[in-house]
């Protein structure tokens, strides 16, 4: 019966452990999502993918060894949720721009270190607007028109 009981629990740990590991690569894909659609402009898209992720992000458990740092991403956590939550209710790509800007300045911390894919941090030097990426590759999500070049990787992932 203890044998049963033990492998019962590991079970239940392993699959919320997985469960986990699934909210922060979602909330990562739903936030890469939306970068790619405000560099092609997609004011509709970006409301869906930035309402994916702000629900993405209020279930997700955040973990950290130090009390500060856990008050820390649990702030920044509550801030991308705000303003993701706001740019899916506005089809002004403009002002979705703006409330990405926001969510990029505090994602950083809480997915640089999510395994299987390594992460870009990229800086546009003429504004000093943040956002991340897959690729190395520079695509400026907030001025795809007139700087879509324009930026530097910054910080590397894993």
């Amino acid at each position: 019966m203890k044998k049963i009981l033990i492998v019962a629990f590991l079970f239940a740990t392993q699959l919320v452990i997985a469960q986990d590991k699934s909210v922060k690569s979602g909330a990562l894909n739903a936030y890469l999502q939306l970068k790619d659609q405000l560099v092609v402009s997609d004011s509709l898209a970006a409301k869906t993918s930035s309402a994916t992720l702000s629900k993405l992000l209020k279930d997700m458990p955040v973990k950290a060894s130090h009390p500060d740092t856990l008050a820390k991403l649990n702030s920044a956590k509550a801030k991308i949720v705000k303003y993701a939550a706001a740019l899916s209710k506005t089809g002004n790509i403009n002002l979705q721009r703006q409330y990405f800007e926001g969510i990029s300045a505090e994602i950083w911390p809480l997915v640089n270190k999510t395994k299987g894919s390594t992460l870009y941090l990229q800086r546009c030097p003429m504004t000093g607007v943040k956002w991340l990426s897959l690729s190395k590759e520079i695509k400026n999500p907030y001025y795809p028109k007139n700087m879509l070049g324009c930026g530097t990787v910054i910080a590397t992932s894993n």
